[in-house]
């Protein structure tokens, strides 16, 4: 059945909106201009809406969140038709989908139907329960959680011939490409030489390499941007870079050296100055965030482990360079699962410890700035 769209405005290039008809057959656009409309056709009146092709959120953590109609709306209303999940190396495929509900749950959210069968059975979830189109890539955390756990070591050649067999089977049951998140468990374990391993399938594939870079963005960019250069040349796949924050003109200098190198690369970018990610990736160093939550917390209980994080951990915070000794007032907290802690939605953890009797509040000042927000750089 074909679809005639009439009275459209249609952006060319850079001109004005032009008033047209559309032809759609077979989920294609066949003619643009004055349509005559087919027989049995379905006419829609656009009444001088701008019709464009949907748009694709090519990085998006609404794994689970998709199956919502308040947020299919949210994404509609913005255009948006397809987005590409899987994302910073953690989600449901391979697996049961256990792991990562609790690992990335403040993220991804919790499946409602997925309880295994990999990237196939994942991708027939949303298959006519969502009017979002899916796309999914294999997760390399989650492949190396399959074979290692969270193991803080190379694995033996018998494990990544494992992880490599996950992600070939991923590739052929319908993912696009590998993504990796190098600053969450267990991903920030991975050489460069392990991930080159699983990119291979997925350059065989004709997929692409998605990453969360390594040490985070800014200031760190360039020791990201040749890690995953080392990474595409090794293996011969394409790459794109996650949320690539970092100053206009330093991005345009690396992907230039990428282009450069022989590699074939783009990257998403957000027009704002904010991220957001699980705290504990911000807050606590790696050998407590692979303990997984409940031993975790079971370990911060443990005064000696408080006294060691003030001592060797806390001071490397602050010297983050897009957070500094204000870090306290510079991280929101967005969402918490604990009923009991609601209170806490929107205030920076400055204010959350002066609440709690933690830090003392500071001194009057004739010149202050709204909670959470960045200094002039």
């Amino acid at each position: 059945m074909s679809t005639v769209i009439r009275g459209a405005r249609i952006v060319v290039g850079d001109g004005e909106p032009t008033p047209a008809d559309l032809l759609l057959h077979e989920g294609r656009i066949r003619a643009v201009g004055v349509v005559e409309a087919p027989e049995d056709s379905e006419v829609i009146d656009a009444e001088g809406r701008i019709a464009i092709p949907g748009l694709v959120d090519t990085h998006s953590h609404a794994d689970a969140a998709v199956f919502r109609e308040d947020v299919q709306l949210a994404l509609l209303r913005q255009g948006v038709t397809s987005i590409v999940a899987g994302q910073d190396g953690v989600s449901f495929a391979p697996g049961d989908g256990a792991w990562a509900g609790e690992y990335f749950g403040a993220i991804n959210g919790r499946h409602p139907t997925y309880r295994g069968g990999g990237i196939a059975a994942l991708l027939s979830t949303y298959d006519g329960t969502t009017p979002i189109n899916v796309a999914c890539l294999v997760p390399a955390g989650t492949v190396r959680h399959e074979v290692m756990g969270d193991d803080d070591r190379t694995p033996d050649a018998g494990e990544l011939v494992r992880m490599v067999e996950l992600v070939r089977t991923g590739m052929r049951e319908g993912a696009v490409g590998l993504s990796s998140g190098l600053d969450y468990v267990p991903g920030i374990f991975a050489s460069a030489e392990e991930l080159a391993a699983l990119c291979a399938p997925v350059a065989d594939a004709g997929g692409v390499y998605v990453t969360h870079m390594r040490g985070g963005y800014e200031d760190n960019s360039r020791a990201g941007i040749e890690e995953a250069e080392r990474i595409c040349r090794a293996s011969g796949v394409g790459l794109h870079v996650s949320h690539f924050h970092a100053r206009a003109d330093e991005v345009e200098r690396l992907m230039g050296g990428l282009s450069d190198a022989g590699v074939t690369a783009s990257f998403d970018m957000y027009p704002y100055t904010r991220g957001n990610s699980l705290l504990a990736m911000l807050l606590l160093p790696p050998w407590l965030n692979r303990l997984g939550g409940e031993q975790a917390a079971t370990e911060l209980a443990d005064g000696h482990v408080r006294a060691r994080l003030r001592q060797e951990w806390i001071p490397t915070v602050a010297a983050h360079p897009s957070l500094g000794a204000a870090w306290p007032e510079m991280i929101t907290v967005s969402h918490i699962a604990a009923d009991e802690f609601a209170w806490a939605h929107g205030r920076t953890l400055g204010h959350i410890a002066r609440e709690r009797g933690r830090m003392p509040h500071p001194p009057p000042s004739t010149c202050s700035r709204p909670p959470g927000s960045r200094s002039p750089s």
